[in-house]
């Protein structure tokens, strides 16, 4: 008698990310994760995926998901697919007329951020950190970076150094009115690149203190990753293997076509060469050995 074969039916995983290149091959289905039917939503935002159970998995803050891990929170299980990655140098933004210059220059300063726990800003804190400053000498102010309307509910659990920007004042504001000295953005304000900005970076030069940031430490650091509920992975275990070997396939292939598309800028290809001889050829792979460094 032949034996039978039980089929096994593909799990639906609702997925929300940001739009990033490495999972272009996985949108345009060239990539599959096995056993699963991915619905992948880029338009929503990512915070979404935490507050809404309809999503099965989704992007999320490397740092918030420690966070979540110490309070004992096992709703949302990470895996070491790192999404999103980022240098922190160029972030730090001051006045045009500033004369503050490096690191040293910000111990006993204000310092505006619109999120405590966020990734970017807990990689920042490492740089002041590692260049031994204080954190504590820092007067750290959250609230929204540019729109003084998009103030968020008063930020808690804040350290007793850091205190909520006050209500309808932008973070820029206050630093174009003297009531910060830095502003730390992952994107530039809307004026730096206006005509006699009134705004510049801590580090005109950013792409060489970053080189060398990169060059001592052997990494690119890590924001974001993907988690998945654990009520999915009670039932479903093989969804993490599946999920994790998608975005790596993804991330590969991603990889070998920059190299095909290196006409889209003139020397877009020494760009990536160069890139490869200072972090390696696979310098933004998933998994925790490639990024056991980054992640300790």
């Amino acid at each position: 008698m032949k034996a039978k074969v039980r089929q096994v039916d593909s799990v639906p995983i609702k997925l929300v990310i940001r739009n990033y290149d490495s999972i272009t091959p996985l949108i345009a289905g060239d990539v599959a994760a096995d056993g699963v039917t991915l619905t992948i939503d880029r338009e929503t935002p990512m915070a979404q995926f935490t507050v809404d159970e309809s999503y099965q998995a989704g992007e999320l803050s490397f740092a918030q998901y420690l966070r979540r891990l110490s309070e004992g929170n096992h709703e949302i299980i990470g895996l070491p697919i790192f999404v999103a990655r980022g240098f922190r140098q160029r972030c730090f933004f001051i006045r045009s007329d500033s004369d503050l210059s490096s690191w040293s220059d910000l111990s006993g300063k204000r310092v505006g951020i619109d999120a405590w726990g966020a990734s970017g800003h807990t990689w920042g804190r490492s740089l002041l950190r590692e260049a031994g400053i204080d954190l504590t000498s820092i007067q750290w102010i959250i609230g929204p970076p540019e729109d003084s309307g998009a103030q968020a509910p008063a930020p808690t659990n804040l350290p007793a150094h850091a205190t909520p920007a006050p209500v309808g004042e932008s973070l820029l504001d206050m630093l174009r009115s003297g009531g910060i000295d830095v502003l730390v953005m992952s994107q530039p304000p809307g004026v730096f690149y206006e005509p006699d900005s009134p705004v510049k970076r801590l580090f005109p030069d950013f792409r060489n203190v970053e080189e060398e940031y990169a060059r001592r430490v052997g990494f690119m650091p890590c924001y974001h990753i993907v988690g998945v509920r654990k009520s999915v992975l009670d039932v479903h275990p093989r969804v993490a293997a599946s999920l994790f070997n998608a975005f790596d396939r993804s991330q590969k292939l991603a990889l070998e076509r920059r190299l095909n598309l290196a006409d889209t800028a003139p020397w877009l290809l020494e760009e990536l060469e160069y890139v490869a001889r200072i972090l390696g050829p696979n310098w933004a792979t998933h998994g925790i050995e490639p990024n056991r460094k980054a992640i300790e």
